[in-house]
């Protein structure tokens, strides 16, 4: 459907250029186009294919971007449409012959320069918000495999008749783990890898826990040690 789309514009596009090109040389009659007249046929052509440009690339935003940054980048298209709308103005403000060929060159790059300026930021502020929704998911993604590990560690020692180290890990599973959501907080990469690698290593342990009641304990509260630096580390970002 994107696809379709994407032609019907490029058609559009096409057919307004053509309509543009064909009512400027119908007007112009048989004269020779001056300099200043020539610039402004490009300025209204220009700001048609930006504008068009933009609604070809409108059609990929959900494509290429989180959620967040949807709203934000189509914001973004009110410069276009602006900058589109005054280049096309002074376009044809070009035929009345009030610019010299330099005053129009000048008035024009200025207003390309203030576009790119405005736009630029957006363009940066947007991809900012992409970044953070992509630590976001990440952190979110890590807590939800850490609590599901630790809950099948918990069933595990309780399928072992381990009353004492089930409560031991039933409390940081619903303490620590609870508090230790990093949402809205980037990830501590060194740590969640420690931590990850010793659920796994309980997992492990856990399928015998009576005889490994001990380096189960330990690893236990390594874990929990591990647990409160990250959380620590998280206060401080």
């Amino acid at each position: 459907m994107k696809n379709l789309s994407s032609i019907v514009w490029s058609v559009l596009w096409a057919i307004t250029v053509a309509i543009t090109v064909t009512i400027i040389n119908l007007l112009h009659g048989e004269q020779e186009y001056s300099a200043v007249e020539k610039m402004s046929i490009g300025s209204i052509l220009w700001a048609e294919s930006l504008l068009f440009g933009y609604i070809l690339y409108a059609n990929g935003f959900s494509r290429s971007s989180s959620n967040s940054a949807i709203p934000f980048q189509a914001a973004s298209g009110i410069p276009i449409v602006f900058y589109c709308l005054v280049a096309f103005l002074l376009g044809l403000l070009g035929f009345t012959g009030i610019f010299s060929s330099t005053g129009f060159m000048v008035v024009n790059l200025l207003l390309l320069l203030a576009w790119l300026i405005v736009q630029g930021s957006m363009v940066c502020a947007s991809e900012v918000i992409d970044r953070n929704d992509n630590a976001l998911t990440d952190a979110r993604a890590f807590y939800k495999n850490l609590q599901m590990n630790f809950s099948r560690i918990c069933m595990q020692v309780k399928m072992n008749f381990d009353d004492e180290l089930f409560k031991r890990f039933q409390h940081v599973n619903d303490e620590n783990l609870r508090y230790g959501n990093p949402d809205s907080k980037p990830p501590v990469q060194q740590l969640e890898n420690d931590l990850n690698a010793l659920t796994d290593q309980m997992l492990e342990l856990s399928q015998n826990c009576r005889s490994e009641s001990e380096a189960l304990k330990a690893a236990l509260n390594n874990f929990v040690q591990l647990l409160q630096l990250r959380s620590e580390h998280l206060k401080k970002c």
